[in-house]
């Protein structure tokens, strides 16, 4: 796991957890929503999933990536400056990004 992607070379897993501002969770879910259909559309051909999971304010964001490239292109997208502008994220419950290898395992030994 690394807090900063630049260095990691092959796909790249991104996750981070957070909760919304006091009453702002389903503005906030709307807008993980548009940015989900936004990662899985065309306009990011870098990103290869991008997944949302919600408890009531409480949000955890997944996402697959092709590489540092990709990952420098979304977070330079319109669409996520756009929602960070928003401040819909309460700061104290934001955990910072942190990044993954996607072959950090071996291949499995045991058949199924």
């Amino acid at each position: 796991m690394s807090t900063d992607y630049e260095d990691i070379t092959g796909e790249i897993i991104a996750t981070a957890q957070f909760k919304a501002k006091p009453g702002k969770a389903d503005e906030l879910a709307q807008w993980l929503a548009n940015m989900k259909a936004h990662a899985d559309s065309d306009a990011e051909p870098g990103s290869l999933s991008y997944a949302v999971v919600r408890h009531g304010d409480a949000f955890a964001v997944w996402e697959k990536y092709t590489g540092a490239a990709a990952v420098k292109d979304h977070l330079a997208s319109t669409i996520l400056r756009e929602f960070i502008a928003l401040e819909l994220i309460d700061p104290q419950t934001q955990t910072p990004p942190a990044f993954y290898l996607t072959d950090g395992l071996p291949a499995p030994t045991m058949k199924c």
